[in-house]
């Protein structure tokens, strides 16, 4: 996890003259006391400033120019002598990746781009914590982002004249965990950033734990029930609401939106990759119990896929081809937003009445709505029903993913999902697993990272790069078919 540790006075001063302001030498064992052994990230004028690298710890500069001069003066010399553009970049280019390789194995480690420290220290330095130490516009970089878990601030008393570099780190006292008085003139605290979009989901779960209304349902199991609530979602920053109270299945969430964005309907697709979400309500019992005796096992008749790609065309079985037949609401909604982003109508419908007998498991999530704003995309999805324990965090992650395919082929970016939810329940044999998971705190959601394609349907899982995902163990789950 990210933590970002500095010392400031009443006025946000945190630096003069690329020293600091005050002489505190408990601020400085404060330091050492923290960051040794871990990872500590600063900009090149901290590095420059501090003059060496600080032992017995990992220490990562990010520094373009910093990386540029490293460059071997052979590789230079190439570059100055190429008179073809392209090539001379490609040179230049060649060579910064092969210094930047070999500084991730020395003592200090040089990077150009923040997020290859994201990178780096989430594949190789898991089970430190990882420390930002400044200048200003590196606490700025990694603030913004919604990357800091804990900001371990050391309060200098009174305000210094003449100081040249401020960082306003605005926290609340609520967010405070931990107080030590240094000395007269400093004060240690512990901030804690909060995962309010998820805490708001299990605030959820409690109230349907406390005031839920008992309501019998089709599987026998029963219920605990609420109704209509509006829960939202940032993904700016390339934060992806993955649920992190419990272990989630990304893997398995990409294929099934995989399966429902290729018009697909068949459940045998995700069974062969080991996905077995849909196995209940496609079993050949469930489906002879719906009366669909004409449909073969793993299908899920009329339903997400189908409706996606073919809406209003006649429906068969999930072995036929309905190529050029119904309304395909996907490729309509991503036309409008390259052609007409400020349309009103761009609207997925996954519920269809006069095919209702043709599904096994009529839609839970039945409308897609979009929204573009400053090249963001906004999706507000619409939910009949949600067995809100087993399947929330995985409705919420597969509508923050469509959102950023979508945004990905449209050359937009990620803004809001927000979500409308009715009949919120909690069945009646996972009370115990419900209590568990509220009685954890949520950590930061994870960042991800899409690859760009052409078609929405030619993606693939490892076009996705997930990072930071720290969450609690998985809870053992039933799903009522």
């Amino acid at each position: 996890m990210f933590s970002l540790i500095v010392a400031i006075d009443d006025n946000f001063n945190i630096g003069k003259n690329g020293r600091l302001p005050w002489d505190c030498p408990e601020d400085l064992e404060k330091f050492k006391e923290l960051t040794t052994g871990d990872v500590i990230i600063m900009g090149r004028k901290t590095y420059e400033s501090i003059g060496r690298a600080l032992p017995n710890r990992v220490n990562i500069v990010i520094s373009k120019s910093l990386l540029v001069q490293t460059v071997d003066k052979n590789a230079a010399d190439q570059i100055e002598k190429n008179t073809d553009k392209n090539a001379a970049q490609s040179v230049a280019q060649n060579a910064i990746q092969s210094v930047a390789q070999n500084a991730t194995q020395n003592t200090v480690k040089i990077f150009a781009d923040p997020w290859d420290v994201v990178r780096y220290c989430d594949k190789n330095e898991r089970g430190k914590e990882w420390f930002v130490i400044g200048g200003a516009a590196i606490y700025e970089w990694f603030w913004n982002r919604g990357l800091i878990y804990n900001a371990h601030v050391t309060h200098i008393s009174g305000s210094h004249e003449n100081c040249d570099v401020k960082f306003k780190l605005l926290m609340s006292e609520a967010n405070i965990i931990y107080t030590d008085v240094l000395s007269k003139k400093a004060t240690y605290r512990l901030y804690r950033s909060y995962n309010d979009a998820e805490q708001n989901c299990l605030n959820v779960i409690k109230e349907i734990l406390a005031t839920g209304n008992k309501k019998s349902d089709r599987t026998g199991v029963g219920t605990m029930s609420i109704f209509g609530r509006q829960l939202r979602f940032d993904l700016r920053h390339n934060t992806f609401p993955l649920m992190t109270s419990r272990k989630m299945f990304l893997r398995g969430i990409f294929a099934e939106l995989m399966l429902f964005i290729r018009g697909q309907t068949n459940n045998q697709i995700l069974e062969e990759q080991k996905i077995n979400i849909w196995a209940g309500n496609t079993s050949r019992k469930f489906l002879d119990s719906c009366g669909l005796n004409q449909l073969p096992v793993g299908d899920m008749g009329a339903s997400y896929g189908f409706l996606f790609r073919h809406f209003g065309a006649k429906y068969k079985t999930c072995l036929d081809n309905y190529k050029g037949q119904g309304i395909d609401q996907l490729a309509n909604v991503i036309n409008t937003l390259k052609t007409n982003p400020n349309d009103r109508r761009m609207i997925i419908s996954l519920w269809n009445p006069s095919d209702l007998q043709n599904c096994p498991l009529p839609p839970c999530l039945y409308n897609y709505q979009f929204y573009v704003h400053n090249k963001q995309l906004y999706c507000m999805m619409t939910q009949r029903s949600s067995d809100f324990v087993v399947a929330g965090g995985w409705n919420v992650a597969t509508g923050a993913l469509l959102t950023y395919l979508i945004a990905a082929v449209c050359d937009l970016t990620p803004g809001e999902l927000i979500w409308n939810i009715g009949d919120i329940h909690v069945y009646n044999n996972i009370i115990s697993q419900a209590e568990l998971q509220i009685t954890r705190t949520p950590m930061l959601y994870p960042k991800l990272f899409v690859k760009k394609r052409e078609n929405i349907e030619d993606y693939e899982f490892n076009d996705l790069e997930l990072l930071c995902y720290d969450p609690y163990p998985a809870i053992n789950l039933v799903m009522n078919p």
